[in-house]
């Protein structure tokens, strides 16, 4: 297994020349358990959203793929959660797949990017962590990158995050863990800070 810290970056093409095709992108969180002083405890809804923005070598947006547009060729969002778990069952609330192969042959960087819809802090939300892995929705069998976002203080008071990018070399693919939080508030804002960081890197 290989799992990257923000600023490490992994081929994906394999030992034996092919290139790794499928990737998942995946986001994990709870409820907020909030106590009361006469009734205990009550718990309140979280609603994260992880989303794909593709660019073309003048970095622009060529699409945004999210909870209201699920599907591109090559791209699959798996669902939106708008309310996190009551207990933490290992699972990913919200996944999208990509096939590498099958995306718009345009595209020279992919972001990976999540948001907090109800402007709830990341720092608030238990167990909260996104990651990138093979296998399936449900199974991972190899994590290429995690980023725990509920225990990190670089993501104190935030809402938004650039998890990672996804860069195209000639027919091969890169992988870098970003893991840098933004003072985006909307999706729409988010892939403009994905635009940005990309001529900036």
């Amino acid at each position: 297994m290989v799992s990257l810290k923000k600023g490490q970056k992994v081929s994906l093409k394999k030992k034996s020349g092919s290139q790794l095709n499928k990737i998942f992108f995946g986001l994990n969180w709870g409820m907020i358990t909030k106590k009361n002083f006469l009734f205990g405890e009550s718990k309140i809804s979280v609603d994260f959203d992880i989303s794909i923005v593709l660019l073309d070598k003048q970095n622009n947006i060529l699409e945004t793929i999210y909870f209201r547009n699920k599907t591109a060729p090559g791209i699959k969002h798996h669902g939106d959660d708008q309310s996190g778990d009551e207990k933490d069952d290992g699972l990913d609330n919200e996944v999208i797949e990509l096939l590498l192969s099958d995306i718009n042959p345009k595209t020279v960087n992919i972001g990976l990017l999540l948001n907090s819809y109800l402007h709830q802090k990341l720092d608030s939300v238990p167990y909260a962590g996104c990651r990138v892995f093979e296998g399936s929705v449900d199974k991972p069998t190899n994590i290429l990158a995690k980023v725990d976002i509920a225990n990190s203080v670089q993501f104190k008071g935030k809402e938004s995050i650039i998890m990672g990018t996804l860069r195209k070399e000639g027919d091969s693919w890169e992988f870098v863990c970003v893991a840098e939080p933004t003072n985006a508030t909307t999706i729409t804002q988010l892939g403009r800070d994905y635009v940005n960081f990309v001529k900036d890197n």
